[in-house]
């Protein structure tokens, strides 16, 4: 592994640029784990938003930023993973709490209606909540370790 990176490197690769695709294909290997178990489809059929789809797509544009070493930018970007994932637990609140119907409690057929709306708002809240997060973390992790190799041709 160390040839071949001093090899890269001889051909003008920067060690940014190795470093980038070494931490990041650990990540599409978790990705790609994650989707052979069937999480992903989970995940992002349990979100009748597609709030997670979106929040997804802004995580593969901020390690676009990363790799194209623009700083500021990828501090907004981060930080709108928290806020669109905090948007879509409030999001899945509501149709959580758009469902429930005090008086119809005693009646079964409307408790079954209740009780979906609930589950479909939960899982709006928490897929968000949850690929917010990871974006989040995934973005500011590549930052930390690559800030430091910023000047690297």
């Amino acid at each position: 592994m160390i040839k071949k990176t001093c090899s890269l490197l001889k051909k003008g690769i920067s060690l940014f640029t190795v470093k980038f695709f070494i931490i990041n294909l650990f990540g599409f290997i978790l990705i790609a784990l994650a989707t052979f178990q069937g999480w992903l489809q989970y995940i992002y059929l349990g979100d009748i938003t597609q709030l997670s789809i979106l929040i997804s797509t802004l995580s593969l544009f901020g390690l676009y930023l990363v790799y194209k070493k623009k700083w500021d930018e990828i501090s907004f970007v981060a930080n709108s993973h928290v806020v669109l994932g905090l948007i879509g637990t409030i999001i899945g609140i509501v149709i959580a709490l758009k469902g429930v119907d005090p008086e119809a409690i005693t009646d079964p057929s409307k408790a079954v209606l209740m009780i979906t709306s609930l589950i479909k708002g939960i899982s709006v809240a928490i897929h968000t909540t949850l690929v917010g997060t990871v974006g989040y973390f995934w973005l500011t992790l590549n930052v930390h370790l690559l800030y430091k190799h910023r000047n690297d041709k």
